[in-house]
């Protein structure tokens, strides 16, 4: 049972993340063209990752509302009804008009369906690697702009699997061990979603102004390190929980 649920928590979670990170991607690359034309090409850009940050502000809606739910009625149920609502919302993205079709409503629909992928994962998401994060920063744009696809492969697997992985793994479990159990999803996921909102969902709109302001990538390395280091200095000073009975203490905070 409990193999059966571990396998099916990865598999969802990682699709799930899969369409949220996706959006960034297509953001990056075709939505500024797509949907925002009549701006030249940085301002839509910049326009799209705007529409990206929604999915950020819409987070901490599914951590409240779906958090509530899996506290009262239960997990599974809603936990299918998140994956559910980011997997429509994905696929109505895909085959939405552009604005060449339908003019204005094109953004607007784009921007409706990114807000109900931040529900989706706001619902769903229930120490030293932070150093490496903010040195990485460093060494990951120079091998990105090498322009081989060896250094551009190696930079992305360091960067996710040995930064970003890393401090989730931890993450997760860590924050949700600090809540108790009457108000557990909400507590380790509103915060979560929040945070979000103050990092995660500006940081594309702050790296390509930094980029544009002093065409180079070095202010972004910049950026991040501080970032980093500012998580640091809150991991640092929040408690540790791997010594305590959460079940002879199921309400503490």
């Amino acid at each position: 049972m409990r193999r059966r649920v571990l396998v099916s928590s990865v598999i969802g979670t990682a699709v799930e993340w899969y369409d949220f990170f996706l959006y960034a991607t297509a953001s990056a690359l075709v939505f500024g063209k797509l949907f925002f034309p009549t701006f030249d090409p940085l301002t839509g850009t910049i326009a799209a990752f705007g529409t990206f940050a929604i999915g950020y502000l819409a987070r901490p809606v599914g951590a409240v509302v779906f958090g509530h739910f899996r506290d009262r009625i239960g997990r599974k149920a809603t936990l299918v009804a998140t994956r559910m609502i980011m997997g429509v919302a994905t696929f109505i993205i895909g085959i939405l008009p552009t604005y060449e079709t339908i003019g204005v409503w094109a953004p607007v629909l784009l921007v409706a369906m990114r807000f109900c992928q931040g529900l989706g994962v706001g619902g769903e998401w229930g120490g030293a690697v932070l150093l490496f994060v903010a040195i990485f920063g460093f060494a990951f744009f120079p091998l990105i702009e090498t322009g081989d696809l060896v250094h551009f492969f190696i930079a992305y697997v360091l960067g996710m699997a040995l930064s970003q992985a890393s401090v989730y793994a931890v993450q997760s479990t860590w924050f949700a061990e600090l809540f108790g159990t009457r108000v557990r999803y909400t507590g380790a996921s509103l915060p979560y979603q929040l945070a979000g909102n103050i990092t995660s969902g500006p940081a594309p709109l702050i790296s390509t102004w930094l980029f544009a302001s002093y065409h180079s990538t070095w202010p972004i390395a910049v950026y991040v390190a501080v970032t980093a280091l500012v998580s640091f200095a809150c991991a640092w000073f929040l408690s540790e929980s791997y010594r305590r009975d959460l079940s002879a203490d199921p309400t503490h905070l």
